[in-house]
């Protein structure tokens, strides 16, 4: 069995068309702060990454390299300039700019959490799972960066220590039913057909229409020892 499906946390369509809003907002309270305020690293930062989550990218990399002029040793400018790098495909670029970061700021979590998403999709698991706990050392509560590091724990067959990243995400999210999907398919695969068999009835009682879910719970139940 492989895993099948990907952690759900994304945030419902209102919930995004507020977020938007919010982020146009800010955008306008920062144009009107940077024509009256000059040389502020704080406010070229702050605008390039409300313009970054509004997908002008190449405008909020013109502020963040405002903002290195100003303050050329910023972990966190390295950081946020390495993830603007990733959304336009410069992912040697972006890595450089995350080792940076950390290098001036070790316990920077949010410069571990996105290293480690880079090397993930470069194919490097064994580095990105030793950033995504680094990242999670200085931020426990990170609910993502847990459910990503479950992911590759389990691709890696380090399934006991998948598991445990699995259900500390479902302690914060129960209703994700694609996180139990996975949480079953690593049960499923460990032996624990009964612990499984629960995992994929919990996943289909929040959505009875995820089919793989359904397909794989019944071949589960044909494996269950006769009583």
């Amino acid at each position: 069995l492989s895993i099948l499906a990907v952690v759900v946390l994304s945030a419902m369509s209102d919930g995004t068309r507020l977020q938007l809003r919010h982020w146009r907002d800010s955008a306008s309270l920062f144009e009107h702060t940077l024509a009256v305020t000059r040389g502020s690293f704080f406010i070229h930062n702050n605008y390039a990454n409300v313009l970054k989550d509004l997908g002008k990218v190449d405008e909020a990399i013109e502020h963040y390299n405002i903002a290195f002029k100003i303050r050329p040793n910023s972990a966190e400018v390295h950081n946020n300039f390495g993830d603007a790098l990733r959304k336009l495909g410069e992912v040697d670029e972006a890595v450089k700019h995350f080792k940076r970061a950390i290098e001036l700021n070790p316990k920077l979590a949010a410069a571990h959490y996105n290293l480690g998403t880079v090397l993930a999709k470069r194919g490097e698991s064994d580095e990105a799972i030793t950033q995504y706990q680094q990242s999670l050392r200085f931020a426990p509560r990170d609910i993502i960066a847990h459910g990503r590091l479950g992911l590759l724990l389990a691709q890696g067959g380090r399934d006991n220590e998948a598991i445990e990243e699995f259900r500390i995400v479902l302690g914060a999210r129960p209703e994700d039913f694609e996180m139990w999907f996975n949480l079953a398919v690593v049960l499923e695969r460990s032996g624990k057909i009964d612990e499984a068999i629960e995992a994929y009835q919990r996943s289909l009682q929040i959505n009875p229409d995820y089919t793989k879910a359904s397909k794989l719970l019944k071949a589960a139940l044909a494996k269950q020892p006769v009583r």
